[in-house]
């Protein structure tokens, strides 16, 4: 008997589970819950990719979601979440949210390095004197020099936690969540 590809298993994954923005946000969750265990009220933008692909991040924050935890290198995973209720806000009107939009800009600028510019060094420069790195969490810049040796990865397969999501994943249009 042939082995199925890699390749049909990713197509018959939960549309858009993949997407790197939705399994960040799921990640930054796991981190928030190492910091406080919660209960959590997430209030996001209502303009975001975010809004858009709602159900599976009422899937992936259910507390019906089964119990499971996940251990990898400097971190831990673990469902349900411990969120109690999302809702997308207007960050023209919450200022919450307009207090995240210039913390992330800033984050994007700290990381970023564009050596043409010396007047972006300076601010680059001037945001990591400030502390901004204390924000970033789990972040991953393209670059040729990042291998799972130097993230400290290496041998962990992390298809563990994902085939368990796609296991438990309702099909869209099924979330209890509101």
């Amino acid at each position: 008997m042939r082995k199925p590809s890699s390749s049909a298993h990713v197509v018959s994954l939960p549309e858009r589970v993949l997407d790197i923005a939705l399994t960040g946000l799921v990640q930054l969750g796991h981190n928030w819950i190492e910091r406080h265990p919660g209960p959590w009220e997430v209030v996001h933008d209502q303009s975001s990719n975010m809004s858009k692909q709602k159900w599976i991040w009422d899937a992936y924050s259910s507390t019906t979601m089964p119990t499971a935890r996940f251990e990898y290198p400097g971190a831990v995973a673990q469902f349900p979440m411990n969120v109690t209720q999302t809702r997308f806000g207007d960050s023209a009107q919450e200022t919450q949210l307009q207090i995240c939009d210039v913390i992330a800009g800033a984050c994007s600028a700290a990381v970023r390095s564009d050596k043409n510019d010396p007047s972006h060094l300076n601010y680059r420069e001037k945001l990591l004197a400030a502390g901004i790195e204390t924000f970033f969490i789990g972040g991953l810049w393209p670059s040729p020099d990042i291998t799972p040796e130097s993230l400290g990865r290496k041998g962990w397969d992390g298809n563990i936690a994902i085939e368990w999501l796609g296991k438990h994943m309702p099909p869209k249009g099924s979330s209890s969540k509101s």
